[in-house]
């Protein structure tokens, strides 16, 4: 599984690529992070690779936090899985990322193993999910 991962704080981008490249449990399927520091870098990086998950802050994505998310939905028409990851925890903030076409939100600090699962749950190919 490839996942592409847009956060700008080094520390958060660290644990999260030990979490998810850990050696896989029986019946999980094993994970590749693609880190990106910068928003112009992971979109440049959709449009030429395929990837089975993105995990994205939207403070690391600029000004407004789900133009990224509104660009994959709308002008791409990628079906590729969401995964928005945020201090941010309050109702306006989790419905306007699922409006947006998030599939999930996680609030930093996330907790691992519940990190893991919830990555897990997105396992079709690339191919299956892309376009």
């Amino acid at each position: 599984m490839r996942i592409a991962l847009l956060e700008d704080d080094p520390v958060d981008l660290l644990l999260l690529t030990a979490v998810l490249s850990r050696t896989p449990a029986q019946g999980e399927v094993p994970m590749t992070c693609i880190a990106f520091s910068e928003d112009a870098a992971l979109r440049r990086a959709i449009v030429e690779e395929p990837f089975d998950l993105l995990i994205f802050d939207p403070v690391s994505s600029g000004d407004d936090g789900l133009a990224l998310l509104t660009w994959l939905r709308g002008v791409l028409e990628s079906k590729i899985p969401v995964i928005v990851l945020s201090a941010r925890g309050a109702a306006r903030d989790v419905a306007n990322a699922l409006e947006a076409g998030a599939d999930d939100y996680v609030l930093k600090p996330f907790r691992p193993i519940e990190m893991r699962a919830r990555v897990q749950r997105f396992r079709e190919p690339a191919d299956a999910v892309r376009g």
